[in-house]
């Protein structure tokens, strides 16, 4: 029996190359006994890849590593929640809605929509309260011609702290006798409510800006987009529409 002298394998006699290592010119052992492959130094350079180790290659271990018993789990939900079934529902009753004529919600919670008084409903409501003003002044002004001039002092005196209680109110309540009567209501522009006596009197004051400039800026609302005077623009107020109410000198009960 022949073996190779390269790997050691079994060869035929009529073979000239081994069938395992596939060495060309390999020579048999006819001793009959395996000859130990030839040190990797004593094998020629260059030539035929070396043999493989006894016992064939080892698999090289996996590039990943296996999944889990009863497999990968599935990915985190989403950070927010689907939309229920069929969609969002409509806003709740309620909810405001653009008004032809009026101003928007200030978005953050503004005032609610509401339909901004023309030029002549706040003439008609502002003479109203100048009437009622001038129904204080007049009677003492002709006392004081016919009897004293302290009457014409007093009657002023009483005009001012009429026009005051007025402006108290427009502050309080949004509304003066005469706004009442045609149906006016003053807001904030910024909170949709009243804004406080003290500032309804600042207001009532801020009109000297309104008729310094020849009256123009009583005029302000027949082309201002947001129907303001110069005094409302200051005060960062708005006069909208809001039902009648009867007559009254000062604001009804709750």
């Amino acid at each position: 029996m022949n073996y190779c002298t390269f790997c050691g394998s079994r060869m035929e006699a009529t073979d000239t190359f081994c069938r395992a290592c596939g060495k060309a010119g390999a020579t048999g052992n006819p001793s009959g006994t395996a000859t130990p492959p030839a040190s990797p130094s004593s094998q020629p350079q260059g030539g035929a890849p070396a043999p493989p180790p006894p016992g064939g290659y080892v698999a090289p271990p996996p590039a990943y590593a296996a999944p889990p018993p009863g497999g990968y789990a599935p990915p985190p939900p989403p950070a927010y929640a689907a939309p229920p079934p069929g969609g969002y529902g409509a806003p709740p009753p309620g909810a405001y809605a653009p008004v032809p004529g009026g101003y928007a919600p200030i978005p953050g919670g503004g005032p609610p929509p509401g339909v901004l008084a023309d030029w002549g409903p706040r003439a008609l409501g502002s003479l109203i309260d100048s009437a009622l003003v001038l129904a204080v002044i007049v009677p003492l002004y002709v006392l004081g011609v016919v009897a004293s001039v302290a009457f014409v002092f007093l009657g002023w005196l009483a005009a001012i702290a009429a026009g005051l209680y007025i402006a108290a109110q427009v502050g309080q309540t949004g509304q003066s006798p005469g706004m009442r009567s045609v149906g006016l209501k003053c807001i904030s522009q910024t909170t949709g409510q009243p804004i406080g006596a003290g500032l309804g009197i600042v207001r009532n004051l801020a009109h000297f800006v309104d008729g310094v400039i020849c009256g123009i800026g009583w005029l302000f609302p027949l082309w201002d987009q947001q129907r303001q005077t110069l005094a409302d623009k200051i005060m960062s107020t708005v006069v909208i529409r809001v039902p009648q109410q009867p007559f009254s000198l000062a604001p009804p009960g709750p």
